[in-house]
């Protein structure tokens, strides 16, 4: 099933292999929906306590008025090890959800990490400063750059790119804030919309530059560590028209 084989089609794969009974496509998916069950239920018990850095994204499920949209969290422990540490059930601005799900990192040993990397949720943010008033927010340098690009007119993008990248990839913080300043007055000249938009929230997307190590700069720099893994799911996921409810999405 993970392989994408449709359920509708093991039957006729079994009997290629010999196999005359148990894998009708009702019987695969009640073998698989227990199976899924377990393996959500052991993720959202994983231990939080070795974990030092917070990654925290979205993905949505299903048609636009109708869209399920589920949280992930990928924290990274203090040896560098990467690992998915639980998924959850609404909005990114829905202030609740995001209060539920920090709630449950720290019921599982998680304490204030060094860096939280989020992709521009306020809800998300105001869940994360209100655990730790003082945690280092980061915010994702790509979402910020499409949201950045997506205000200004195609002639334009080039010129807007190039200022960005000498921004977000300075030697430090101290030269990129210096070069995003003279580059707001020039923007907001040319696009008061563009201006506004890159300016929020500017001194979160420049939290990566406090980090001396360029590789781990570049990776605290985006949430595309889970944008990998939605990607991923997508492939998985493709064949499914209707989601029956939040659980079925999760699991």
């Amino acid at each position: 099933v993970l392989g994408g084989l449709a359920t509708r089609q093991f039957d006729t794969v079994a009997r290629a292999f010999g196999i005359q009974w148990g894998l009708s496509k009702s019987e695969v998916s009640r073998k698989v929906v227990i199976g899924l069950k377990r393996d959500f239920e052991e993720l959202m018990q994983t231990d939080c306590s070795d974990v030092i850095a917070l990654i925290i994204d979205g993905i949505n499920f299903g048609k636009r008025h109708n869209q399920i949209v589920v949280l992930a969290a990928l924290g990274v422990s203090r040896f560098g090890v990467k690992k998915l540490l639980g998924i959850w059930s609404g909005g990114t601005e829905n202030s609740g959800v995001c209060r539920a799900l920090v709630e449950d990192l720290i019921s599982r040993g998680l304490r204030r990490p060094e860096i939280v990397v989020l992709d521009g949720s306020k809800a998300l943010r105001k869940a994360i400063v209100e655990s730790w008033e003082d945690a280092l927010i980061g915010r994702c340098q790509e979402h910020k750059r499409r949201n950045l690009l997506g205000h200004v007119s195609k002639s334009q993008q080039g010129w807007v790119s190039r200022e960005y990248n000498s921004i977000i990839y300075a030697d430090s913080y101290e030269v990129g804030y210096e070069r995003a300043v003279v580059f707001a007055r020039e923007l907001r000249r040319v696009n008061e919309s563009a201006y506004r938009s890159f300016c929020e929230g500017l001194e979160e997307v420049l939290v990566p530059l406090l980090i001396e190590d360029r590789e781990l700069r570049r990776f605290f720099s985006t949430t595309n560590p889970l944008e990998s893994v939605f990607s991923t799911i997508r492939l998985k996921t493709g064949r499914v028209k209707r989601w029956r409810n939040a659980n079925s999405v999760m699991h």
